[in-house]
């Protein structure tokens, strides 16, 4: 793992963790509520998931779902399908992220994530938002990329900043 893949990793580990924090549950507690909620997980695997920041977004959310964190406007109006899956849901949120962002296009997205010395395609990219299981750590870079500031209820923007700057630039 490069120096940035692990600052980014350990700020998406920083940004489930204060969400957890912030609702007052435990690995346990959370394990028990997301097993009641159909998708069984033990204490170690909720633990192991969030101190490695390698969750999947869908993961996170429904994880807030259970909880019953106090989410985003945005986001919950994209969470209102109760039909959907929770990767369903994750893209949903993902989209609403990207409307706000007018001047965007999918093109532009990628271009702004070489930054962050993605190896990502144009496919790669769209397979993993569309289908849902993009990981909380992309979802953070594709919002730092686009200047989202929903995130800050659950982590201090200035650390994008500060995970950005270990990055290499990209080799034109």
């Amino acid at each position: 793992m490069t120096e940035a893949e692990a600052a980014w990793s350990k700020l998406a580990s920083k940004l489930m963790r204060v969400a957890f924090l912030r609702s007052d549950v435990t690995y346990a507690r959370l394990a028990e509520l997301l097993t009641q909620d159909g998708a069984p997980e033990t204490e170690r695997s909720v633990e192991s998931r969030v101190f490695r920041g390698k969750a999947r977004f869908s993961f996170l959310l429904r994880s807030l779902h259970v909880m019953g964190a106090d989410l985003p406007p945005l986001w919950r109006a994209a969470l209102t399908g109760a039909d959907l899956t929770w990767e369903q849901k994750a893209t949903a949120v993902f989209a609403a992220e990207l409307s706000l962002q007018k001047r965007v296009t999918s093109e532009e997205l990628l271009r702004r994530l070489q930054v962050f010395s993605l190896e990502l395609d144009g496919l790669a990219l769209n397979t993993q938002i569309n289908s849902g299981e993009f990981s909380v750590v992309l979802f953070m870079q594709c919002m730092a990329a686009v200047g989202s500031t929903t995130l800050e209820r659950f982590i201090d923007l200035s650390d994008f900043d500060n995970s950005a700057l270990r990055t290499p630039a990209p080799v034109a």
